[in-house]
């Protein structure tokens, strides 16, 4: 008896799940309508690299030379090395040494954001690869 009432709940709870999942899609697609334009695909469809993407841009804002270097590239689009974004960089009015520098990219480079390593001293940014 137990076990019969123990599964008569469950499919009850089951069959609300359902319902409100219904519900749900039902409120997308009326918000979808009223902002004229498709439904979302939903927050599991977005692909990992595009939430890297935007996390590492608001973590770039805390470090100064790689948001100088971020530019500089940004600027040249394409891969630089190193000692070609340092001179960009000084004459921008930001100072850093080579080693600093190419520290401050490698470890970027090790977080798989924003940067990448072309060849050994020349990098480039992520959003610019393969698009030359």
């Amino acid at each position: 008896m137990a076990e019969a009432n123990l599964l008569s709940i469950i499919k009850a709870k089951q069959a609300q799940v359902a319902r409100l999942q219904r519900e749900l899609e039902e409120a997308r697609t009326a918000l979808a309508e009223m902002f004229d334009r498709p439904a979302s695909p939903g927050r599991r469809a977005r692909t990992r690299a595009m939430r890297r993407l935007r996390r590492s841009a608001k973590r770039l804002a805390a470090s100064p030379t790689a948001e100088a270097a971020a530019t500089v590239l940004r600027a040249a689009r394409r891969p630089l090395h190193v000692s070609a974004i340092q001179k960009a960089m000084k004459r921008n009015g930001h100072r850093v040494t080579v080693a600093t520098l190419v520290g401050t990219l490698s470890r970027w480079v090790r977080s798989r954001a924003v940067f990448y390593r072309e060849r050994p001293n020349v990098f480039g940014l992520l959003e610019r690869r393969g698009k030359r």
